[in-house]
């Protein structure tokens, strides 16, 4: 016996669309083309993967890059967006942390769902909302002030040298989407700290590497790797084979206690995996270039020993 054309037909659409979703499937679309039946019996022979209340994915969404936060959008409808933990994840300005999915709801109540943490919120500007691989996510900027209240600090640091070095925020952007938020939103007040602690750091960091790679051309000494990733941190210059990590700290970190600590925490960890961390201010790196460029080649030498 032939396969139903009006069958055949109704599954190419659904496969077209679960492409378009990153392998998932919402249960009302399902029902568009198939009855509850026919859907249980695709979960029951594994054509379909049960997710999220009323979400599914065409295949195990442990082989689907995106398939669980595509799943877990649909389970709770067209307003829902990924956001915290999961949106920084995607932005790639931090690891993904646990295996639940941080949405966040504006507007209205959801009842819980497993594997999803839920965060409710009056209402979410459309400026704070991008499109990323498919999926409604919140901007960057967004995601690091939701977040700044749930990480440790040093965690927020790293994400912040990430969305920096890829040139995802600057400071007006954050500013603009502080403006949004109402003045008790719990990470906010950080990211405002933040802000005055460390004005213009976002450009301070490109012209430091300007600066850092026309003096080791000067002194004829190997260009550093800029921004590289290393044990949670993001350096500002490294020299991978020799184990050396140069780190320049701008005017608005001086005298702040949060960075102050911070860096102190880096430097520890860093060291306690065999790297040499030089600090040097960006006035040192304005005023006394030679000085700084001795000390490189001196920390240079000594590694390669």
């Amino acid at each position: 016996m032939g396969v139903d054309p009006a069958v055949e037909d109704a599954l190419a659409r659904l496969a077209r669309l679960a492409r378009a979703q990153n392998g998932a499937l919402g249960w009302d679309q399902l029902r568009l083309h198939l009855t509850p039946d026919a859907i249980r019996a695709r979960v029951a022979r594994g054509a379909l993967f049960h997710v999220f209340y009323k979400a599914y994915t065409v295949a195990d969404p442990a082989l689907l890059t995106y398939g669980r936060e595509a799943a877990a959008l649909l389970s709770l409808g067209p307003t829902a967006v990924l956001s915290h933990g999961t949106a920084a994840a995607l932005w790639r300005i931090a690891e993904p942390g646990t295996s639940e999915i941080d949405v966040t709801l504006p507007g209205r109540q959801a009842r819980p769902r497993p594997g999803i943490r839920l965060h409710r919120v009056p209402g979410l500007d459309p400026a704070d909302i991008r499109i990323h691989s498919g999926l409604r996510l919140t901007s960057p900027a967004r995601t690091l002030i939701d977040m700044a209240a749930h990480v440790r600090p040093w965690e927020l640091e790293s994400a912040f040298g990430e969305a920096r070095a890829k040139r995802l925020i600057h400071d007006g952007a954050l500013i603009a989407s502080l403006t949004r938020l109402p003045r008790n939103h719990t990470g906010a007040s950080i990211v405002r700290r933040l802000l005055r602690s460390e004005p213009g750091s976002t450009y301070t960091r490109s012209k430091a590497e300007r600066r850092v790679r026309r003096l080791m051309t000067e002194a004829e000494l190997p260009q550093p790797l800029v921004n590289a990733r290393r044990h949670g941190f993001t350096l500002d210059f490294l020299w991978p084979e020799e184990r050396l990590v140069l780190e320049v700290d701008g005017v608005g970190t001086h005298g702040d206690r949060l960075a102050f600590e911070r860096d102190r925490r880096r430097d520890q960890v860093l060291a306690a995996f065999g790297y040499t961390v030089i600090r040097v201010t960006w006035d040192q790196l304005c005023a006394e270039p030679l000085a700084v460029v001795v000390r490189i080649a001196q920390a240079l030498a000594r590694r390669a020993a």
